[in-house]
C-alpha cells in the first residue's frame, strides 16, 4: 500500500513550549532565582493548584484547576 504520512507531535510540542514560556517569564520576574515556584501559580497565587478542598471549602467545582495545574512547577529545574 501507500506510505502513511508522518504525523508530528504538535500538541506535545506546543504544550512544552507554553510551559517553557511560563518558566522563563517567572525566571525573569524572580531575577534568576531558580528555587522559587514557577508557572501559573507564581503569576496567580492560590488559583491554579490542583485542590479538592482547602480550609474545609469544596474546590471540586473549580474546573479550571483540573487543566491549569499542569503549568505549575516547584522550581525552574523541575519544569
Amino acid at each position: 500500500g501507500r506510505p502513511v504520512p508522518r504525523r508530528y507531535p504538535v500538541f506535545v510540542s506546543v504544550q512544552a513550549l507554553v510551559l517553557l514560556g511560563f518558566a522563563l517569564v517567572c525566571l525573569v520576574l524572580d531575577g534568576g532565582d531558580l528555587s522559587r515556584e514557577e508557572g501559573l501559580e507564581r503569576l496567580f497565587p492560590g488559583r491554579t493548584q490542583l485542590l479538592l478542598q482547602h480550609d474545609c471549602q469544596d474546590r471540586r467545582h473549580e474546573v479550571w484547576r483540573w487543566l491549569l495545574y499542569q503549568y505549575t512547577h516547584v522550581s525552574f529545574p523541575h519544569a
